[in-house]
């Protein structure tokens, strides 16, 4: 037997067709049901074939059957599923006589098809065209040909690859909600088809550059209708450069020439000559002269072309190392000058060529270089005398190689002196100095020594070409010996003519000067400046020219009688063998003295409402002091004390004191602070507040803030159990119902302007207990029968009541209602009332009312409802077709029901009644 299926979700149907006769004569048949409602089945089958969109053989697609049930229909609850076979065939045993509407549709997710009814329908049949059981089968197959699920791409395809001409670009298929799909591709360049584009592949071309190309995916598949997506576009950029290959023709040596070659397929090219990887400047073309700054180096060339839709590509070639050039001009160089002992030798070294060349010259002393001796001219030496003495000549030039010539040799012979009688230059006497002057000697570049004497008689030590007369000297006559001397040339000495006898010496010395501060308090120096010779001083200090008692030290401490006058010193100068020299000074206004202070400090703690105290230092001299203190550099008005007590007015802003001092014969001197840091807020001195008041639902309870300092603007806050009470910012609080069972504690926030808001809190209240309602209860209206009572409460606002009322102590049922209607259960009886009071928060309360006085019986009332009885207090029956009344114990009176009772004979008398006879 075949899988059975239940039906999973209800779908549109299709119908199926029967006849009349067949359709009445299964009418007839009512089909039974099960506990569900699902009709039961029985023995016959239905059977079919199902196939897919394509007309292929639908295997494992899910059957479904309902019946016919009252003109509408029910679903078939199958024993098994059912399924179709590799065949698409199915069928299904144990169906009643009757009509079936079947479907089919695929069992598993995702769907290819949707659900379709027998013969391929998109709605069910109507109830009188379905399949028909006969007799155990149908009258015909019930085939099905499943209607296609519509093609979607679940996702959408994707191109990839460098978006870039010359670049392969691929395009995916994206995800589809059936399978075994066959795709077509179709490439778009800026939305229109690109011929023959329809591969899954595309190469840009320069006509795709910087437009939009992308490509659009159909899907298709046999029985199912195509369907399209697209994707996204990419913008076309340039594609790689192209590669080629260029090199370099030409021999690398400064003077030749490089040339580079390129292919011969190539456009148009810019080119840059490289040294040693550093790009030459100029050298932009094809063609290179090698140049005196390449020798030595490697020259490359960077050759950049373009392909159209592609960037730019660069290719390189390099040569091998630039060689040097050759000179082509080598002069022999030529020595002139005598060839003797202290003589100066020169040479020409030619013209080099190419020029310009740079020409070394280094002279040889028997083909040996001579130490030093590469200038252009040479004084030849006692070691050249009898040596053969050369110069070689070496050219270079930037690129080329070094070349070398030497000159012919000569041989040098020994020199001799000749002079004129050396002369004594300089004033003659002691502390002057002399002169040694030569004269002219040959050879020149001789050195000289030299020795003086004094009346003839060598002076030890005085052997410089000058000499300073001393003391010894004085009336002495002197003299001094120069001797020559000079490499290859014979030494020689002569002695100069004798000066004139030595005089006294004069002191050679500037006018002093005076150091220091020239004011008040201040010590001035004395200084003699440089005297020659060295002398002995002694000093008088001078006021507007006249001496100054005492005064004669180097130093002088100005006092007050100085200031404004003008000050000078006068030094005398005295050594041995010299004149005698005063010297005075010039002149100098004393000023007043200054004070040496420090910058005053700022003690005190830098917040609002708190002292702060001027620190002025240690003053030197000592000072009498004056105070401004000052806001953000400002001068703050009457704050002229040596302290200051900051304000709301200095929050923020930095705080500082000008300190000026003042003495007799000094200038005045201010010094301003340092600023503070920035005022700070000030902080109040507070207690936490205190809660008084009764601690019961109602009551009222006072915040006691306690004593701030200073004195605050402040706010309270009531809290319940740590959370704030909305509304609740007063000093007192009215305990509500919500603060039963619960903690309160209040808030306390004071703030004053340049003040920290300081937040106090009190300790919490113990539990709040509920309050005491106000009650009380009486009774307005008559106690009569059939009157109106009404309870009248005086209660807390708020408060909710009930009623009660007794009778005579006892509850009456029922009566819980603020008015009462006496009746005549309440005849005799006292009543009062019960009014009990219940408010959110509070403790419920009871008042009762006084007692009525007791109900007086009325003279006529009606039987007790549902019965032929009078009340007790009314026993007298009055019937009212006969107007008879019948007293208890008369022979009617348990036969009769009466229409009115009344309480007494004449009551019913006055009612027009008569009495019973019997």
């Amino acid at each position: 037997m075949p899988a059975v299926l239940r039906r999973a979700r209800p779908v549109a149907f299709v119908s199926v067709t029967v006849s009349a006769a067949v359709l009445a004569s299964l009418l007839t048949t009512t089909p039974s049901f099960g506990e569900d409602g699902v009709v039961a089945t029985a023995a016959p089958s239905l059977a079919g074939i199902v196939v897919d969109p394509a007309s292929q053989p639908a295997e494992n697609v899910c059957i479904s059957v309902d019946t016919a049930v009252d003109g509408v229909w029910m679903p078939v609850g199958l024993p098994e599923p059912v399924r179709t076979d590799a065949t698409g065939a199915y069928a299904i045993e144990g169906l009643a006589d009757g009509e079936y509407a079947v479907s089919a549709e695929p069992c598993d997710l995702p769907a290819e098809s949707v659900r379709t009814w027998a013969p391929s329908g998109i709605e069910s049949p109507a109830v009188g065209d379905g399949v028909v059981v006969i007799d155990g089968s149908a009258a015909e197959s019930a085939d099905i040909a499943l209607r296609p699920v519509g093609l979607v791409a679940t996702s959408a395809p994707a191109i990839v690859g460098a978006a870039v001409v010359g670049a392969l670009l691929e395009v995916t298929t994206g995800s589809w909600n059936l399978s075994g799909i066959e795709f077509t591709t179709q490439w778009t360049r800026d939305g229109a088809p690109i011929e023959g584009a329809t591969g899954t592949g595309y190469t840009p071309s320069t006509a795709d550059l910087g437009r939009t190309v992308g490509a659009t995916v159909t899907a298709g598949r046999a029985g199912w209708t195509t369907a399209t997506a697209s994707a996204d576009g990419v913008v076309v950029g340039e594609g790689d450069g192209v590669p080629f290959e260029v090199s370099i023709t030409g021999t690398a040596i400064v003077g030749g020439a490089l040339t580079v070659v390129l292919p011969s397929d190539l456009g148009e090219a810019d080119f840059q000559w490289y040294r040693d990887g550093i790009a030459v400047e100029g050298r932009t073309f094809a063609e290179y002269p090698v140049g005196d700054d390449d020798a030595g180096a490697v020259l490359s060339v960077a050759v950049t072309a373009t392909t159209a839709g592609h960037t730019a590509y660069t290719a390189t070639a390099a040569s091998g190392v630039v060689s040097g050039g050759m000179f082509t001009s080598k002069p022999k160089p030529v020595v002139a000058g005598t060839a003797k002992g202290g003589e100066i030798l020169t040479v020409a070294v030619g013209s080099w060529l190419p020029a310009p060349a740079s020409v070394a010259v280094q002279w040889l002393r028997n083909g040996i270089e001579i130490p030093g001796a590469t200038a252009s001219s040479y004084r030849l030496t006692q070691s050249d005398v009898n040596a053969a003495v050369s110069v070689r000549a070496t050219a270079s030039r930037a690129g080329y190689e070094t070349a070398s010539t030497t000159s012919s040799t000569i041989k040098a012979a020994m020199g001799s002196f000749t002079s004129a009688r050396p002369t004594v230059s300089g004033s003659v006497k002691v502390g002057s100095t002399l002169t040694a002057v030569p004269g002219a000697w040959k050879p020149s570049g001789a050195k000289f020594t030299y020795v003086w004497k004094r009346n003839g008689a060598t002076i030890a030590k005085a052997v410089a070409g000058t000499y300073r007369l001393t003391a010894a000297d004085l009336g002495a006559k002197i003299t001094v010996v120069v001797t020559a001397g000079l490499s290859g040339v014979t030494t020689a000495s002569v002695t100069s003519s004798a000066t004139a006898a030595v005089a006294k010496g004069t002191i050679s010395a500037p006018p002093p000067t005076i150091s220091g501060t020239v004011a008040v308090g201040r010590t001035v120096t004395a200084k003699p400046g440089t005297w020659s010779p060295a002398a002995t001083f002694t000093y008088q200090w001078k006021r507007d020219g006249v001496a100054i008692s005492g005064a004669t030290r180097s130093t002088y401490v100005l006092t007050a009688a100085d200031r404004a006058h003008q000050l000078t010193v006068v030094v005398a100068g005295s050594a041995s063998a010299y004149n005698t020299l005063t010297k005075a000074s010039g002149s100098i206004t004393v000023a007043a003295g200054t004070f040496s202070a420090p910058v005053p400090t700022i003690s005190g703690t830098r917040a609002v409402g708190r002292t702060v105290t001027a620190v002025p230092g240690n003053w030197s001299p000592a000072a009498t002091y004056r105070y401004q203190w000052l806001r953000n550099g400002a001068t703050i008005s009457g704050a002229t004390k040596s302290t200051y007590v900051l304000t709301a007015s200095d929050l923020s802003a930095s705080i500082s004191v000008v300190v000026t001092g003042a003495r007799t014969g000094y200038s005045s001197k201010a010094v301003t602070s340092a600023r503070t840091s920035p005022v700070a807020p000030g902080t109040f001195s507070a207690p936490s507040p205190t809660i008084t008041g009764t601690r019961a639902v109602g009551q009222t309870l006072t915040a006691v803030s306690g004593t701030w300092s200073p004195a605050a603007s402040l706010r309270y806050q009531w809290f319940r159990s740590g959370a704030a009470i909305s509304g609740a910012t007063k000093s007192t609080y009215v305990l509500a119902a919500a603060d039963l069972g619960t903690m309160i504690s209040v808030h306390v926030t004071g703030t004053k302007t340049g003040y920290t808001t300081l937040d106090k809190a009190s300790a919490r209240t113990g539990s709040i207990v509920p309050g005491t309602l106000s009650l009380t209860a009486r009774i307005s209206g008559s106690a009569k029968f059939g009157g109106t009572l009404s309870a009248v409460a005086a209660a807390t606002s708020g408060t909710t009541l009930t009623y009660r009322w007794y009778r005579n102590g006892a509850a009456i049922s029922g009566a819980t209602g603020r008015t009462y209607v006496v009746g005549s259960s309440d005849v005799g009886k006292r009543l009062h009332v019960v009014v009990t009071g219940s408010k959110t928060g509070y403790s419920t309360k009871s008042a009762a009312s006084a007692q009525t006085a007791a109900v007086p019986p009325p003279a006529r009332t009606t039987a007790i409802p549902g019965t032929w009885n009078c009340p007790s207090w009314a026993p007298i029956k009055g019937n009212e077709s006969s107007m008879i009344y019948h007293l208890p114990g008369q022979s009617f009176y348990t036969r009769t029901n009466p229409e009115a009772c009344f309480s007494s004979e004449s009551a019913a008398i006055a009612a027009g009644y008569r009495k019973s006879k019997v």
